[in-house]
């Protein structure tokens, strides 16, 4: 390889004649420029000087469709046409480090989640070992030939939140009593209308969580410690009722679940509600008679049928109330007749278009929030009776205060 140093001639320029003229590899180049200049480039400082000069001084045509790092520093120039525009090569840089930061995020999510699984299963596998599940099953009095079932509309626990006003009083032991009341009067009713299968419609919210900062002011627990807490209250509740009722059990995201406080910084699938329906599942596997249902139209929109009748279900928090049949209808190309929400915590029903909407109210009543809105509401969760001939016969509002 021969070069010879040229007057007056600049380093950036001697690389570049070295470089290509010698078809050098960058080592041997920063070799000749050390040597010849008395300097102390390594093969990189003088590759990116090769570049830069070449960006510099030349008029750029088109890009390589494939843009890969490597092929931008160890490629040799082939004609002038062929130079990588500086600005989309950084473009191109930046891609690849959002990419990576992407595919490094999901590792972390995908590894976060499987560790709640984990510890929700194992929680729920020592309670199965050391508190298992033992009713003594209520007796159903009629005949065994009814043609009717039952929904069950639960929502808004809010579990771990404090309540004390002049409108309502509420803590987790309140919660617990509540929950027991509904479990006596929906395995009543039940019995009185000869149900012997149940469809409960969990429509979220369970937990208070840590989403605004008033919340947390109010929350005695912490989120972790709410989670397990109602995560095993709602499995005696669904044990209890199972010991003479075939349940069928669904369940939908919420707001209050999220991980991240900031809805824009949260992901929909990380909720604690996921937590939650892992717990129940190892918790209640050994109970023949409670069936757990999967999403089939996305995580957040519950779809089922009842006696022949189409019903879906949401948390509420994305749709209005005059907007969740014609939302859903549209968005899974499915005609319901009968849509089940919450989140407003009261009661409400409509029809449109020959299709139901009825909402939930909350099991913890008037809160401070809804009480500087000048509004309150009672305490209460929604059981309907379904026929073969109308999906609602009876909406049993129970009344838990």
């Amino acid at each position: 390889m021969t070069y010879s140093k040229k007057i007056n001639e600049t380093i950036n320029n001697a690389i570049k004649e070295y470089y290509e003229n010698n078809v050098a590899t960058w080592q041997q180049t920063a070799d000749f420029i050390n040597s010849t200049y008395d300097v102390n480039f390594t093969d990189d400082a003088c590759r990116q000087r090769y570049l830069r000069n070449r960006y510099k001084n030349s008029v750029v045509t088109s890009v390589p469709e494939q843009l890969t790092i490597d092929k931008v520093f160890d490629s040799k120039p082939k004609k002038t046409t062929d130079v990588v525009d500086p600005i989309k090569f950084e473009k191109e840089k930046a891609k690849l480090s959002d990419e990576r930061t992407q595919v490094n995020a999901l590792i972390r999510r995908i590894a976060r989640e499987e560790t709640l699984k984990e510890i929700a299963q194992e929680v729920a596998d020592k309670l199965n070992w050391n508190y298992p599940f033992n009713f003594t099953p209520i007796k159903q009095t009629g005949n065994n030939n009814s043609e009717k079932e039952a929904i069950l509309q639960i929502s808004d626990w809010h579990y771990g939140t404090e309540i004390h006003s002049p409108y309502n009083e509420y803590d987790p032991e309140i919660c617990k009593n509540r929950v027991e009341k509904l479990a006596k009067e929906v395995a009543e009713r039940c019995a009185l209308y000869d149900i012997k299968k149940l469809h409960i419609v969990n429509l979220g919210d369970m937990i208070e969580g840590r989403i605004h900062l008033r919340l947390r002011l109010n929350s005695r627990i912490d989120v972790v410690t709410q989670t397990i807490e109602v995560a095993e209250l709602l499995a005696n509740f669904i044990a209890s009722l199972s010991t003479f009722l075939e349940i069928e059990y669904y369940d939908t995201l919420d707001n209050h679940s999220r991980i991240e406080p900031k809805l824009h910084d949260s992901l929909d699938l990380e909720s604690l509600v996921r937590v939650i329906t892992w717990f129940l599942k190892e918790r209640l596997k050994d109970i023949p008679t409670i069936h757990f249902n999967d999403n089939t139209k996305g995580d957040d929109v519950i779809s089922f049928e009842c006696l022949g009748h189409h019903i879906c279900a949401v948390h509420g928090d994305k749709d209005k109330p005059e907007n969740v049949v014609s939302n859903m209808s549209l968005m899974t190309q499915q005609y319901y007749d009968l849509a089940l929400t919450a989140h407003r915590h009261h009661f409400q029903a409509n029809e449109m278009n020959r299709t139901i909407m009825l909402s939930n109210s909350s099991l913890m009543g008037t809160d401070d929030f809804a009480q500087s809105l000048r509004l309150t509401a009672s305490a209460s969760q929604n059981l309907i009776i379904v026929t073969k001939k109308n999906v609602i016969d009876t909406i049993c509002r129970i009344n838990l205060e």
